[in-house]
Formats: C-alpha cells, sequence, structure tokens
C-alpha cells in the first residue's frame, strides 16, 4: 500500500506541476516517479526530459486547437516522438503511445467517449486481454475519480485517486515493466 501511495502522490504531482508551469519541478519529479516505478536513476534520467516535452508539446496542441489544425496535428505528432524516446529509453513497448496520444487530443476536446475508447484501448495493448479486468478497474478510476479530481484542481483527491489507480497496476504488473501512466 506505502508504494500505490508514493506512486500517487508523485503522479499527482506530475500533473500539478504541469498545470501550474513548474517545469524544473516537474522534470525532477517525473525523475523520481520513474525511478519509483523500479527504472534505474540513469534511464530515468534520460527519460525525464522526453516526458517533459510530452507536456510541452500537449499545450502548444492546445493553443493551435481551434486555430490551425495542422499546427495542432504536428505538436500531436512531436508528443508521439517525444513518448516514443521516453519508452524506448525505458525498454517499454510503444505499441500503447498511439491511444495515449488519443485520449489526451480526445480530452482537449472534451470529446469524453473518445477519452473512454483510446483509455481502453491503452490498458488492454498494455496489460493484453488476459488482464481485462485490471484494465476495466484502471479504467473505471481513471473515469470515475482520477479525471474529476484532476479537473477541479483538488489535488488531494487526485493523490489519492492515483494511490487507488497505482494500487490496482502495481497488483498486476509487480514483475513486468510497463508505463502505464496517465501523463
Amino acid at each position: 500500500m506505502e508504494r500505490s501511495n508514493n506512486l500517487g502522490r508523485l503522479h499527482s504531482r506530475l500533473w500539478r506541476f504541469h498545470d501550474e508551469r513548474k517545469w524544473t519541478e516537474l522534470k525532477k519529479t517525473t525523475c523520481l516517479f520513474l525511478e519509483d516505478l523500479g527504472y534505474s536513476k540513469t534511464k530515468a534520467k534520460l527519460a525525464s526530459p522526453e516526458i517533459l516535452d510530452t507536456f510541452k508539446e500537449a499545450d502548444f496542441a492546445y493553443v493551435n486547437q481551434t486555430k490551425d489544425k495542422v499546427a495542432e496535428d504536428l505538436h500531436y505528432y512531436r508528443m508521439f516522438l517525444a513518448f516514443s524516446k521516453a519508452y524506448k529509453i525505458l525498454g517499454v513497448d510503444t505499441a500503447s503511445i498511439k491511444y495515449k496520444i488519443g485520449w489526451i487530443k480526445a480530452s482537449r476536446h472534451k470529446n469524453y467517449s473518445s477519452v473512454i475508447l483510446n483509455l481502453f484501448l491503452e490498458y488492454i495493448t498494455l496489460f493484453g486481454i488476459a488482464k481485462l479486468p485490471t484494465a476495466i478497474k484502471a479504467l473505471q478510476v481513471s473515469v470515475n475519480d482520477v479525471y474529476p479530481a484532476h479537473s477541479r484542481h483538488d489535488w488531494k483527491a487526485l493523490q489519492k485517486a492515483l494511490a487507488k489507480y497505482w494500487k490496482i497496476l502495481d497488483f498486476s504488473y509487480k514483475h513486468r515493466k510497463v508505463l502505464p501512466v496517465q501523463f
């Protein structure tokens, strides 16, 4: 339980630092978060700037979503490249990235059915069909607890929701390196 609480704390800090545009703190927390997930200090240090870039590219895409569709898509493509580089550094399968980008984009466009679909596809890609109950539980917590708390900027509730999320994932993935993270 302690591990899921710490992951929930660090994960909620990632989103808070992103929302507050505290880039240095975000990069440091990303490194700690990755280390807590079990990645080496070296890999975490190499991957964290790439993950920081994904946050920034999501913001650039958001700014362009009503102005310039081509520019918006370019930023999502750059986000895809940054996630790909980070996942490769960490040794994580990159197949789920397209779904991660899909739900991030859908969330920014307030297309909630697409958010749910892309989250589900991301989880199935990461966990496999054999872990369908885990994917469904993670999806339920993401939709019912994590998303509302983050939308309200209720950092305490978000930390609690993310601890619940990580308890579900940690139980199923103690010995497997995955990055089912909602950056």
